[in-house]
C-alpha cells in the first residue's frame, strides 16, 4: 500500500511540482505578482473542489465518456495557454500574459489534484491500513519536493550558463508530454484507436515504475508508444519549435535572445 500511494503521488502530483520549478525559473513565467498568485491559488482551490464534488456527474455525461472528454479538453487548453505565454511573450500585453499563465496553472492543478483525490479516496476506502497510506503519502510528497528542488536548481544552472534554448526545449517537452495524454484518454472510451505499439522499452523502464512516472512527468515517456502517440508527440513538439522560430525571426532576434526576453 505504501508503494501504491507513492506511485499515485508521482503520477498525479509530480507534474505540478515540475510546473512550479519551471514557473520559478523561466523569466517569462515569473510575471505573476503576489496579487495574481493569490488569485490563481484561490481559483485553483475552488476549481479542484468543484471538479471533485461533481466528478461522478462529469464522468456520467456524454454517455459515460464525460471525464475523458473533459480532461482531454483541459489538457488541450493547458497546452495552448502555456505555449502562447512562452512563445508570444514579447508580443502580448502583460495582462494577457498573466491571464494565460494563471488559466494554464489552474487547469493543470484542477485535473491532477482531482485525479489524485479520487484515487486517494479509493485507497482509503479499500484499505484499513491508514498508517501505511499516510507513510506512503509523506514519502511521495517528500520525493516530489526533493525532485522539485533539484530540478529547479538544474534549470537555474542551465539559465546561468546561457542554455536558455535547452531550458525551453525541456519546457516544450513537458507541455507536449501533457497534451499527448489526450489520445490515450480518448482511446479508453473508444473515441479513437491508438494503433499497435511500435516497440517496447519495458525491460529498461516500465511505465508503472517510479522512474517511469518521473520520465512521464518530465517528457511524456511511454514504454510502448503507438503510432498515434509518436505522431501526436512529434507534431506538437515540432509545432512549438516552428512557431517559436517564426516569432523570433519576426522580432529580428536569435531565438536564444528572444526567449531570454530581450525582444521586449
Amino acid at each position: 500500500m505504501i508503494s501504491n500511494t507513492v506511485v499515485v503521488l508521482l503520477r498525479d502530483m509530480l507534474p505540478l511540482f515540475i510546473l512550479i520549478a519551471y514557473l520559478s525559473s523561466i523569466g517569462v513565467m515569473q510575471s505573476l505578482d503576489k496579487k495574481w498568485l493569490k488569485l490563481t491559488l484561490f481559483a485553483a482551490v475552488t476549481s479542484v473542489v468543484a471538479f471533485y464534488f461533481n466528478f461522478e456527474l462529469i464522468a456520467e455525461s456524454f454517455e459515460g465518456r464525460g471525464y475523458e472528454i473533459v480532461s482531454s479538453l483541459i489538457l488541450c487548453l493547458f497546452f495552448i495557454c502555456c505555449a502562447s505565454v512562452s512563445i508570444f511573450s514579447g508580443m502580448l500585453p502583460s495582462t494577457y500574459q498573466k491571464w494565460l499563465l494563471a488559466v494554464g496553472i489552474v487547469l493543470l492543478v484542477t485535473l491532477k489534484a482531482t485525479e489524485f483525490m479520487v484515487y486517494f479516496g479509493v485507497f482509503i476506502q479499500q484499505s484499513g491500513d491508514l498508517i501505511s497510506i499516510c507513510l506512503g503519502f509523506l514519502m511521495g510528497i517528500s520525493i516530489c519536493i526533493s525532485f522539485h528542488l533539484l530540478y529547479r536548481f538544474f534549470l537555474t544552472e542551465l539559465i546561468a550558463h546561457n542554455k536558455i534554448k535547452t531550458v525551453y526545449m525541456l519546457w516544450f517537452a513537458f507541455i507536449t508530454g501533457q497534451i499527448v495524454q489526450i489520445p490515450e484518454r480518448l482511446s479508453q472510451v473508444d473515441i479513437i484507436d491508438l494503433g499497435k505499439p511500435l516497440f517496447n522499452l519495458s525491460e529498461f523502464v516500465r511505465d508503472s515504475s517510479e522512474y517511469g512516472h518521473v520520465l512521464n512527468a518530465l517528457l511524456g515517456y511511454e514504454s510502448s508508444p503507438t503510432t498515434t502517440f509518436i505522431g501526436a508527440y512529434l507534431c506538437s513538439f515540432f509545432l512549438l519549435l516552428v512557431i517559436s522560430g517564426a516569432a523570433a525571426r519576426n522580432a529580428g532576434l536569435p531565438i536564444s535572445q528572444y526567449f531570454s526576453g530581450e525582444s521586449k
